[in-house]
């Protein structure tokens, strides 16, 4: 592991939190409605929104050259997500009251989560997309695919979709995407599999630009993610968003080049993954009103301080839960891990 991809992991994850705080679990944008905090609120959404694209660079730049799929990395997917919905079902039994369900608890065997779905997408993907990259001539046949697929699945989307809200144009058919429902703000595979190769782009050629000109294109992208919020939110705030995958790459590229390893952060970022599964469930992910955040904004500190300080609550709760899970069923882990159906692997030569 690699320290400091780790700590962006950890980042991202924070940023992921924020943004749940300011929609669908605080609804800190729908409490914040005018003034300084609306501005506030609308800021960290703009800083927050490159994060699942991130996650989707790392992705592709790790598993640039792979050659392999394993089961081993499919089933301890699979099972992690279905392991933390029984634990999320049960918690909710036991500490909220709630009744048992059948229904529910046959729901919890489906491993329900779009990230989780996606990224084993491109995992068995990913061998055949290394061979792709190996056909290429040199860097700048692959920089002409790359820009391509660019062109077609962010910036024309973008703009067919802009313009669309500003004009009112019906541009129904011509969308690159999805002809009907456009690029529904970057939750297709579609927007994955465009930053899973801009990652592998970057691993293979060794992309590498000065701090300098990083840090001013991330400032500028994410200034022009700010603004837009307030022409067009949905465009301005979509993962296919060519700022938005702009402020990602920047991330991305700026965390590479910090060098350092730490064991204690290694061990934090190895429960990310359960994180973002934690505290989007039924059990933590009702559990915002615990802070009493409209009134959060009155008390010492105001709302910087207090947003602060929830979302570092909820991110440290979900954390602290995974780690000690991962504890727990260690014994079955190494046991699953000695099975020969985690030992298969399919090898794409």
């Amino acid at each position: 592991r690699n320290s400091n991809i780790e700590l962006l992991r950890i980042v991202l994850m924070f940023f992921v939190i924020t943004l749940h705080y300011n929609g669908m679990g605080g609804h800190a944008l729908e409490l914040y409605a005018s003034g300084l905090v609306f501005y506030f609120t609308r800021f960290t959404e703009a800083l927050g929104v490159c994060a699942v694209d991130c996650f989707v660079l790392v992705s592709g730049y790790f598993l640039s050259y792979n050659r392999k799929i394993k089961a081993k990395k499919i089933l301890h997917i699979l099972l992690v997500v279905i392991g933390l919905k029984f634990f999320d079902f049960f918690l909710q039994i036991l500490i909220d009251g709630n009744n048992f369900s059948l229904r529910h608890f046959v729901a919890c065997f489906l491993p329900t989560n779009y990230y989780a779905t996606f990224y084993l997408v491109l995992y068995v993907l990913s061998p055949f997309v290394s061979k792709l990259f190996d056909s290429f001539k040199d860097k700048k046949q692959a920089s002409v695919f790359i820009g391509i697929l660019i062109f077609l699945f962010s910036l024309f989307p973008f703009c067919l979709e802009f313009a669309n809200h500003i004009l009112g144009l019906n541009v129904g058919g011509m969308n690159t995407v999805n002809a009907f429902t456009g690029s529904e703000s970057g939750y297709t595979i579609v927007n994955f599999l465009l930053l899973y190769c801009v990652g592998a782009f970057i691993s293979r050629y060794q992309i590498n630009l000065k701090n300098v000109c990083l840090w001013m294109t991330y400032l500028i992208s994410l200034i022009c993610i700010f603004v837009l919020e307030f022409i067009d939110s949905d465009s301005a705030l979509s993962y296919a968003s060519p700022f938005v995958i702009l402020n990602a790459v920047c991330l991305f590229m700026l965390f590479l080049k910090i060098s350092f390893s730490s064991k204690v952060v290694n061990c934090v970022s190895a429960a990310t993954f359960g994180v973002f599964c934690l505290h989007t469930g039924n059990f933590l992910g009702t559990k915002w009103s615990l802070f009493d955040i409209p009134v959060l904004k009155n008390s010492r500190g105001g709302v910087l301080i207090n947003s602060l300080f929830v979302v570092f609550m909820m991110t440290a709760v979900c954390y602290g839960i995974d780690l000690v899970l991962r504890l727990l069923v260690s014994p079955l882990r190494k046991k699953l891990n000695e099975t020969g159906l985690y030992k298969k692997e399919f090898i794409m030569e």
